[in-house]
């Protein structure tokens, strides 16, 4: 079968793989590889679910987080399957449950640098719909970072 630009996505990510990892979110466990982060460094701390198919996670993602990034992935790629138009956008509240409150103004920090990122470099030149969402995630974050409450 002839490779498809996702399959040699997925390849070129595996490739870089350093470890494998089990996290537990919610009621279950998600396996999932930590990958090098050259694998994209121009979106910091990124992460990755690409068709369902491979989970992985930036090296320099801060291992106390992972639960509630990987939750983000996995959430915002049930909402997308059930047809949520601001699956993004409800997956960035969502994740929020998986945070240390002793870390909370870091991780927002940490999301921000993310969906900045990703705006920036696809928003003129990616899909659009994964710019929408992107979108409503970074200004979900950016909202929270600005909340002298949070």
């Amino acid at each position: 079968m002839p490779s498809t630009p996702l399959d040699e996505f997925i390849e070129s990510a595996k490739a870089l793989k350093i470890r494998s990892a089990t996290a537990h979110i919610g009621s279950r466990y998600c396996d999932y590889d930590i990958t090098s982060k050259t694998f994209e460094p121009r979106v910091p701390y990124f992460v990755g679910y690409p068709d369902r198919r491979y989970l992985f996670i930036s090296e320099e993602v801060p291992e106390e987080f992972h639960p509630a990034v990987l939750a983000h992935e996995l959430w915002c790629a049930r909402q997308k399957g059930r047809g949520d138009p601001d699956h993004c956008r409800h997956a960035a509240v969502h994740e929020l449950l998986y945070v240390p409150n002793r870390a909370f103004k870091a991780y927002l920090d940490m999301r921000l640098k993310t969906f900045e990122a990703l705006v920036e470099l696809y928003g003129s030149c990616g899909d659009t719909d994964f710019v929408r969402a992107a979108t409503a995630s970074r200004d979900q974050f950016r909202m929270l970072v600005s909340d002298p409450g949070a």
